[in-house]
């Protein structure tokens, strides 16, 4: 099996924080989770994932949750902030709330649908504030080191993702400090996914070596 090697373990890169800020499921979340009649472990989770990061994809509604409050106060205390989510609903969701909380705050998007990804950041990179919402599976052919705190509002199943998104902050000899705050939905899939990627392995294997 060919083994996942870390930027930081291979070169000199600034000193990083890795924490996580659990959040409490909503009644509404409880809720939305025991009425889905999905019942295949794989779509299941899936659901269930969203539902904990504030979306229902079985009423394509949000759902209360706090997942999105806890965000906000990261973001009002951090002048340079990326933002990453594995679902487009979840994006659409931080988005809209971000901009109604706050309309003067830049705020950029970097998902599949972006063909100039080189302008958008190259925008934000200048500016003293922004925040830059990326989707958890396109993390990789892009830097923006000016940013020093990544939030997971949500984690790709997948371990490389996980390590190209670290990698978006991070400069060989720089002497800033980068932090990575993990957003988890209490008794959640949030909390299986996001403790199975701290422990370098990747979500969707580990549910097929289960089964």
């Amino acid at each position: 099996m060919a083994s996942i090697v870390r930027l930081d373990e291979c070169v000199d890169v600034p000193e990083q924080t890795v924490y996580p800020i659990y959040v409490a499921k909503t009644k509404e979340q409880a809720t939305a989770e025991l009425a889905l009649e999905e019942f295949l472990p794989l779509p299941r989770l899936t659901q269930e994932h969203q539902i904990a990061g504030g979306y229902n994809p079985a009423t394509g509604s949000p759902v209360a949750g706090n997942k999105i409050p806890a965000l906000l106060e990261l973001i009002n205390s951090n002048e340079r902030v990326i933002v990453v989510s594995k679902y487009r609903k979840e994006m659409e969701l931080i988005l809209a709330a971000i901009r109604s909380q706050d309309k003067t705050i830049p705020v950029f998007e970097i998902h599949g649908d972006v063909a100039d990804r080189a302008s958008v950041l190259a925008t934000a990179r200048a500016l003293e504030r922004f925040v830059i919402v990326a989707n958890a599976e396109t993390m990789e052919g892009w830097e923006c080191p000016e940013a020093s705190l990544m939030v997971f509002y949500s984690y790709s199943w997948k371990l490389v993702s996980y390590i190209q998104a670290i990698g978006r902050i991070q400069r060989i000899n720089a002497v800033k400090k980068n932090v990575y705050v993990s957003l988890v939905c209490e008794g959640s899939v949030d909390e299986h996914v996001y403790k199975t990627i701290m422990d370098k392995r990747d979500f969707q294997v580990e549910l097929y070596t289960k089964e």
